[in-house]
């Protein structure tokens, strides 16, 4: 099936912030995408909100 639109964001920083996950958010919120990913250096990965998911950069 169609999973829709997943919005990609790549942050140098090893943990991030909710200021720093704004922009992602709103753009989730603006385009109806279903996943917003941030990708970073961080050893882990993270569920920052129900639709924002944090992945560390050697999972790629």
């Amino acid at each position: 099936g169609d999973f829709g639109r997943v919005a990609i964001e790549i942050k140098h920083a090893s943990s991030v912030n909710a200021r720093d996950l704004r922009g992602l958010r709103d753009f989730v919120s603006e385009h109806k995408a279903r996943l917003g990913l941030v990708i970073t250096n961080d050893s882990a990965t993270r569920q920052y909100e129900e639709s924002l998911l944090g992945l560390p950069f050697y999972w790629l």
